[in-house]
Formats: structure tokens, C-alpha cells, sequence
């Protein structure tokens, strides 16, 4: 999910990553969902698609309802299955992506 660049957040680096989005484009992101009467604010960044951010977090849900380690992406046992798991997310996206422009 998002980093966020400001002058807490940077550390030694004297450049602000690509990824990361500055602190007036958060604030300016969480109005909007704001008065989109969005509950929950999930701030992309520069870094992944919102899309692979969901994925991501579907994934780590799954965690718990299933049992497995706590982030179990980075597991060498599971480390395949995740791979997997988000090919066939992207390839299903991609493919609802082409059905809903030729409609």
C-alpha cells in the first residue's frame, strides 16, 4: 500500500521515491473518498495498481480464514501459491477489462 514522502518520512534520502505520493496528494485523495461517503480510504501510490493492492490484501485476509501463516506470501511454502494466485487475478482482470469494451 502507500508510502507517503514528507520531511518525518524520508529519512536520510533527500529525493522523494516515484512510488511514493506526497502528503497534499493523500489529504487531497481521503477528501474526496471523504465526500464519496467512503468509510474505508485505501491510498494507492505510485508503486501497484489499486488492483494489485486488493489482491494483496484478499490474499492476507485468507490468512486468517484459512488458517495459513501470517503473511503467508512471503513464505517460501506459499510463496508459489501466491504467485499463482495473482496471475489468474490479473489474467481475469484483464479479461473483464477486454468483455467490457466490447460492450
Amino acid at each position: 500500500m502507500a508510502n507517503t514522502y514528507t520531511n518525518m518520512t524520508r529519512g536520510t534520502s533527500t529525493n522523494k521515491p516515484n512510488s511514493a505520493w506526497t502528503a497534499d496528494q493523500v489529504a487531497s485523495y481521503m477528501f474526496e473518498k471523504i465526500e464519496q461517503k467512503q468509510f474505508y480510504i485505501l491510498c494507492p501510490d505510485n508503486a501497484v495498481t489499486n488492483h494489485t493492492d486488493y489482491k494483496r490484501m484478499t490474499w492476507n485476509l485468507h490468512d486468517i480464514t484459512e488458517g495459513r501463516s501470517a503473511l503467508s506470501r512471503w513464505r517460501e511454502e506459499t510463496v508459489d501459491d501466491f504467485e499463482q494466485y495473482m496471475k489468474e487475478s490479473l489474467a481475469q482482470q484483464q479479461h473483464s477489462m477486454q468483455v467490457g469494451s466490447m460492450q
